[in-house]
């Protein structure tokens, strides 16, 4: 369901920090709208040209539908929500905090990779 990941170097580092994978996606070259991996055809213009482009990993929560927190003292909680991300498409994620309420919706997320077994991407706070 997610696009398929590279290792990569953080976005923004100079390549000595942890490796994060990278999320991938379609452009269209016709009019540029943004969409997920899995679509061959445009959403806006219905094109079959489709290029394919990193995403930086950086977005925003755009709703929450579960919240799990942990039985320790160590108050994490791991929201599972969507992720709008600011290349202008929403990707099914898993966000990990540590904070004793859920992240609000607009909260600033980044990507941390993906788990061997995990069927969303997951995000940290910005």
């Amino acid at each position: 369901m997610l696009q398929t990941q590279e290792p990569t170097a953080a976005p923004g580092g100079t390549g000595g920090g942890p490796e994060v994978e990278a999320l991938h996606f379609h452009r269209c070259a016709w009019c540029r709208s943004a969409a997920e991996r899995s679509r061959t055809l445009c959403r806006v213009c219905g094109s079959s040209e489709m290029d394919e482009e990193r995403s930086e990993g950086s977005g925003a929560i755009s709703w929450t539908t579960r919240v799990v927190r942990t039985q320790d003292l160590v108050h994490r909680i791991r929201q599972t929500c969507f992720v709008a991300l600011d290349e202008g498409f929403t990707v099914p994620a898993t966000v990990e905090a540590q904070a004793i309420e859920p992240l609000p919706t607009g909260t600033r997320v980044r990507l941390a990779g993906l788990g061997p077994d995990e069927k969303a991407a997951v995000f940290v706070p910005a």
